[in-house]
Parts: C-alpha cells; sequence; structure tokens
C-alpha cells in the first residue's frame, strides 16, 4: 500500500474508533446478568467477532437491537465491548478473588465469541496478576474450570501451570496485609482433581 493510502486508512480507523468509543454510532445495548444495559455498536461488535456478526446480522435481516448476555457480568460485557472498540480491556480496580474470577470469566467470553486478541490480553493481564498475587492464580483457575473443558484453554494453562510451578506461593496465603485468604480456599473440588 502506498504511504497516502496507508495515511488515509489510519485516520478512517481512528475516526470509526473514536466515535464507537464516544457512544456516535451506538445502535444497540448488551444487557449483562446483572441487568445492566451497556450501549454498543453492532458494526464494530460483528466486525471484531464472527459469532456477535452471526447474532447481529442474521441471514433473512431482522437485526437485535437488545443482546441478552446472562452469563457475564457488566465488567466483562464493557470490557469485550471495550476490546471491540480499542483493542484494551477494562483494568481490574483491584486485585482480590472476585476480580481474578471476572478476568476468567472474560476469557471465557473471548472464547465463547472467537476473539483471539482479547484472550491474549486476559492472559497478559493474568499473568501480570499472578506475579504479584500467585494466590490469585487458584481462583482464576477455578472459574475457568466451572465450564465445560475446552474453555479457556490459555487461561486454564497459564494458572495450572503458575499453581503447579510453586505451590507454595499459590496455595498458602502469601501476604497478611492484603488479607488474601488460602489459594486452596478458592478451589471447587473439580478443579482440585485436575491440578492433582
Amino acid at each position: 500500500a502506498s504511504p497516502r493510502k496507508s495515511a488515509g486508512s489510519n485516520v478512517l480507523l481512528a475516526d470509526l474508533l473514536s466515535s464507537a468509543e464516544n457512544g456516535g454510532m451506538t445502535d444497540m445495548t448488551i444487557v449483562s446478568k446483572e441487568g445492566e444495559a451497556v450501549r454498543a455498536s453492532s458494526f464494530v461488535l460483528g466486525a471484531r467477532s464472527p459469532i456477535l456478526q452471526k447474532a447481529l446480522y442474521p441471514e433473512g435481516g431482522g437485526r437485535p437491537r437488545n443482546l441478552r448476555l446472562p452469563d457475564y457480568s457488566t465488567y466483562v460485557v464493557s470490557s469485550l465491548i471495550s476490546y471491540c472498540c480499542s483493542n484494551e480491556i477494562e483494568p481490574c480496580a483491584t486485585y482480590n478473588e472476585a476480580s481474578s474470577r471476572e478476568l476468567a470469566s472474560l476469557a471465557a467470553c473471548a472464547w465463547d465469541f472467537q476473539t483471539e486478541g482479547l484472550d491474549s490480553l486476559v492472559c497478559e493481564a493474568a499473568s501480570s496478576i499472578i506475579e504479584s498475587y500467585p494466590t490469585l492464580a487458584c481462583a482464576m483457575f477455578d472459574e475457568a474450570c466451572t465450564r465445560d473443558d475446552d474453555v479457556a484453554p490459555r487461561l486454564r494453562k497459564l494458572t495450572l501451570e503458575s499453581i503447579r510451578r510453586h505451590p507454595e506461593a499459590s496455595l498458602i496465603k502469601r501476604n497478611a496485609f492484603l488479607n488474601l485468604e488460602l489459594g486452596v480456599s478458592y478451589l471447587a473440588p473439580r478443579a482440585l482433581e485436575l491440578i492433582l
């Protein structure tokens, strides 16, 4: 591509993304499991996910104005939309069991909607969190194991390797100041089985 075409494409892309991020081109809402409606652009979502494209642009027309995602929290829905618009995810406000489980749920969302780039961002964030708070690998692994074995394989592998590599750091309270519970308390019997 010529430099002129490339520059023009970059400006067009920047304008489209800016409009999508600022809500200027939102034409639908996604409703989370909490019942919160998050505005989105069906065009941007469909362009980023083949699954969303099929749901939002069905053969024969009749595009939906609302899409319910009862398996996903508002954080996950917002992060999916943020990824589709900007290649970024919503940062975790705090690092604890709940936010670690949300991150694992976001990995499942990436799997469900076939957004490989989102999966990569989730794994990068998870790796960074686990490096500082190894106990949280247990919560992420447990959450990733709540569905069938094929969901979120990269996150499962990452967290399981961390747990096996540093069991004493992962499974035992690491920092009393942070008030982290024992890692084992995060794990359901099925997750424990997979670790052992």
